[in-house]
């Protein structure tokens, strides 16, 4: 699955074209960040998009 297919899947499931786009950027990165030698030192801080 590419890129354009993800943010396709997203739109399907409701999200706006920014939501959609962002959460692929979102998902690429956390799974970069479980795939490297990281993944056990590393914490993300946010807050949620509904806040």
């Amino acid at each position: 699955m590419n890129i354009e297919e993800l943010v396709t899947s997203y739109l399907k499931n409701g999200y706006g074209i920014i939501d959609a786009e962002s959460k692929v950027c979102q998902d690429i990165i956390l799974l970069k960040i479980a795939n490297s030698k990281f993944s056990k030192n590393i914490t993300i801080k946010g807050r949620s998009s509904n806040a």
